[in-house]
């Protein structure tokens, strides 16, 4: 297992044998996602404790975030150029090409979340501006920007409730 150096940002996903994040000891699967020490900072996803490293050309000098959502890995990172990016795998081993929110920038690491009826995957993030956001997508494209009143200086987190 790589070591990960303290101050860089780790996400673990918790799946059941099913698919569905879920907390608990039996039939779990740690999903490690992470920006990795090298000079680039490449992400690096990791699927079960003593599971292969994939390495992605793809580079952030923040955390990444990653969720389970219809079958498909989801994995969002802001790039060393500030622009929000998303890719999916199928098996979090081989993933698509990175997908950016045209227009969207943020100096700080998005979050992912899943609704809990399964229906939707909400991609959130505190703008340049402070302003916090997000875009949701019921499998296919992220869209329907919302904004929030509220600022920081700081990425946030986002929970859906039902």
């Amino acid at each position: 297992m790589k070591k990960i150096s303290s101050g860089l940002a780790l996400a673990v996903l918790m799946l059941t044998t099913l698919g569905y994040a879920q907390s608990g000891p039996t039939n779990d699967t740690q999903v490690f996602a992470w920006t990795g020490t090298d000079s680039n900072h490449s992400l690096n996803v990791q699927i079960g404790l003593d599971g292969e490293v994939t390495t992605l050309n793809e580079y952030s000098n923040n955390g990444p975030a990653i969720a389970r959502f219809h079958n498909l890995y989801y994995l969002a990172w802001t790039g060393t150029g500030g622009h929000l990016n998303y890719a999916t795998s199928a098996d979090g081993r081989t993933w698509s090409e990175a997908t950016t929110l045209l227009g969207e920038e943020s100096n700080l690491g998005p979050t992912l979340v899943v609704s809990p009826s399964g229906a939707t995957i909400y991609l959130g993030w505190t703008g340049t501006d402070r302003r916090l956001n997000y875009v949701s997508s019921t499998g296919g494209v992220f869209g329907n920007k919302q904004t929030t009143n509220q600022t920081s200086p700081y990425a946030y987190s986002l929970l859906i409730v039902h």
